[in-house]
């Protein structure tokens, strides 16, 4: 996982600002710790969660409509993790782009 204040999607007519971006080919996933975009830590485990199932369901931008479908309801299962299992979560943000609730 690696912060990045300036992530856009520039394929398409205007370059939109993302919460966050997979990169398959260097397997790294990027954040956008911007409070506008993550008003809380939780608003930005909740986008890692996003791009980890990106990894899960091994989806690029090519299969967009079927991924998001699966994508969105993984991200549900961020409702029923316990604390603990969010803290676990949240350490694999560095603390400094972490915000309070």
């Amino acid at each position: 996982m690696k912060p990045n204040l300036r992530l856009r999607h520039e394929g398409e007519q205007r370059s939109e600002v993302l919460c966050g971006m997979t990169d398959f080919g260097n397997n790294i996933i990027y954040l956008n710790p911007s409070r506008r975009k993550h008003p809380t830590s939780d608003d930005l485990a909740k986008t890692l969660v996003h791009e980890l199932a990106h990894i899960l369901f091994n989806s690029s931008e090519d299969d967009k409509f079927v991924s998001h479908r699966n994508i969105y309801q993984i991200e549900k299962i961020w409702d029923r993790f316990s604390e603990n299992q969010r803290k676990a979560l949240l350490s694999f943000i560095p603390k400094k782009y972490r915000q309070k609730k």
